[in-house]
């Protein structure tokens, strides 16, 4: 009794999944076992492999189309659910809504937080009070010490040139 080659084997039984499958290793492999009977060795796992490489598209065919029929019959059940329990659906609903509400607000906070207010020239060339314009410079990580800058070395706060903007009229 010739053994078939092991990742082939392998190969297949990560795709099949089901008892079926399992039965079409079974089926191959018997039929491997067949083959090498009538032919030399080479040949057999030849054939081998190229039943493989013929299933794996049935596999995934299987695999998708499984997927697509459980995905609805979950969304059935989620919406009979919903509609059956609707008053216990809405707080969980508007739970999951506030909190991803405030998961954003949380990030957008921190993201301000580590972001610096600086002065900047105002966008529609009036000469108004500079004071009102604002920008923002967002510090790189490594200057407070995360990365592999040195934060007394790139630190803006300690600026080497000082750059003065003046409005020619």
């Amino acid at each position: 009794m010739n053994k078939s080659p092991k990742l082939a084997k392998f190969l297949l039984k990560i795709l099949s999944s089901r008892e079926k499958d399992e039965a079409f290793l079974g089926d191959i492999e018997e039929l491997f076992n067949d083959h090498t009977e009538c032919q030399e060795l080479g040949r057999s796992r030849h054939w081998y492999w190229w039943e493989i490489v013929k299933s794996i598209p049935k596999f995934f065919k299987d695999s998708i189309c499984w997927r697509k029929t459980m995905f609805e019959i979950y969304l059935k059940i989620t919406l009979r659910n919903m509609k059956r329990h609707n008053g216990y659906s809405f707080i969980n609903i508007a739970g999951l809504a506030v909190g991803i509400a405030c998961t954003i607000f949380i990030f957008l906070w921190v993201q301000d937080e580590l972001s610096t207010h600086i002065p900047g020239p105002p966008f529609d060339g009036s000469m108004r009070d500079i004071l009102d314009a604002e920008g923002f410079v967002h510090i790189h990580p490594g200057i407070h010490g995360v990365g592999d800058l040195d934060a007394s070395m790139y630190d803006w706060r300690n600026p080497g040139v000082m750059v003065t903007i003046k409005f020619i009229q």
